[in-house]
């Protein structure tokens, strides 16, 4: 998540926004309580810990999942906590021209690095929609490409990744897309009872990259499976 602008307005709701998404779960499991701008926000709305469920829930992880696939900008807005499903005075969207930013999972686990500590991180889901069941999908292997580079790069700044996902391995059904969206490596024809399946190009391409078969492009060097295994 990114500020809009440089105001110091948009830096605070951008810390504030972060405290919602990542903090209300994060923060109990490392600190035993909500982070306290969210408390303050909520107000009585947000449930309080004993002190025997704050150490109930202290350290009860294995691990985090993350699922990235766009980033946000976070802008302050005074008129937003009047609304009934909002706590803070903070407006998210995403930004035309700006869905595709692979430094912006780099940038979420530098965020999560330095806010709570070397943390287990898997991605669990990462990846790529079209709207048409196009097989020869090279937009998808670019975004891969770009955004397993980008993973990579955190971990060499320490980020304690330790797993990476594509989603998704077929086509299946999308709440916000239904079958129309089509993020599977696999094609899968929804129109024939069989549903028959096909790999689409970007199946091979990975397939090729985690047999060591094809390289992805970093600044400073070449990520293959052999550093991708450190995921």
């Amino acid at each position: 998540m990114y500020p809009l602008t440089d105001s110091a307005e948009d830096i605070q709701a951008t810390e504030r926004a972060n405290d919602f998404l990542f903090g209300g779960i994060l923060h109990p499991f490392l600190f035993g309580d909500y982070p306290e701008s969210m408390k303050k926000a909520a107000g009585t709305r947000i449930p309080s810990f004993s002190h025997y469920q704050s150490e109930l829930v202290t350290g009860a992880f294995d691990f985090i999942g993350l699922n990235h696939y766009s980033s946000i900008y976070a802008s302050n807005n005074p008129n937003a906590s009047k609304m009934p499903t909002r706590d803070g005075p903070t407006s998210m969207q995403y930004l035309s021209g700006r869905m595709i930013d692979p430094q912006g999972l780099e940038h979420v686990l530098k965020y999560l690095r330095e806010k709570y500590g070397n943390i287990s991180i898997y991605i669990q889901e990462n990846g790529r929609g079209q709207a048409d069941d196009n097989l020869m999908d090279v937009e998808r292997i670019d975004f891969l490409k770009k955004y397993i580079a980008s993973t990579l790069k955190a971990i060499r700044d320490g980020a304690n990744v330790k797993g990476y996902a594509v989603w998704s391995f077929m086509d299946l059904y999308k709440i916000f897309g239904g079958y129309k969206a089509h993020f599977g490596l696999v094609s899968v024809d929804f129109s024939d009872q069989r549903r028959p399946r096909q790999p689409r190009l970007s199946a091979y391409w990975y397939s090729d990259f985690m047999k060591n078969s094809t390289m992805i492009h970093l600044e400073g060097g070449m990520a293959t499976p052999t550093s991708h295994a450190q995921l």
